[in-house]
């Protein structure tokens, strides 16, 4: 390995957040926007851009406090990648049974465990419970429903006391800037 690259590494290395992404080169926002993709393409709905902030502020938040998915994405070859996938499909999942429950009974049952969808567009009828025909009503996107429920409250709240602050910003954190790194 020649010192130029190196050089070039650590450059590269340092733009990347730190945390999960700084220690695994994995990119939780990236993966979280691909998500959400895949259920907007699937149900033919477009998702809140909010959706891709709160799963990968959910991804850094267990990185830092959970041994187990810090194990996980620092697992070797593709696994960690593909780990991270299922963790984003089953929160994303939850999330949308929380504000959108009419959404969430369309997707199949196997996507809450991670699984991926299949491709293309798919008409909303309800895939999971017991009488396929019954869809709850349609309910307009409201993110108090999710910000207000226990498991997802940490969403809402923020340092320094203001409220509703914008989960992207408070998960981005200062980068250091190295001077001989040229940043």
């Amino acid at each position: 390995m020649t010192t130029g690259t190196r050089r070039d590494w650590r450059r590269l290395h340092l733009t990347l957040r730190p945390g999960l992404e700084r220690d695994t080169q994995l990119m939780p926002w990236l993966i979280a926007d691909t998500v959400c993709g895949e259920v907007a393409r699937f149900l033919g709905v477009e998702i809140p851009a909010r959706y891709s902030d709160w799963l990968d502020a959910k991804a850094e938040r267990c990185y830092a406090g959970h041994d187990h998915f810090r194990k996980l994405m620092r697992g070797r070859g593709n696994a960690p990648r593909d780990w991270l996938y299922a963790f984003m499909r089953h929160w994303l999942a939850a999330l949308l049974d929380l504000e959108r429950p009419d959404l969430y009974q369309c997707l199949p049952e196997d996507f809450n465990l991670g699984h991926r969808l299949p491709p293309g567009q798919h008409p909303l009828i309800r895939r999971k419970g017991f009488v396929p025909t019954l869809l709850p009503k349609p309910r307009p996107w409201d993110a108090r429903r999710v910000l207000e429920h226990r498991r997802w409250v940490w969403l809402g709240s923020s340092p320094g006391g203001r409220e509703g602050a914008d989960v992207a910003e408070r998960s981005l954190r200062q980068l250091p800037t190295n001077p001989r790194a040229g940043m």
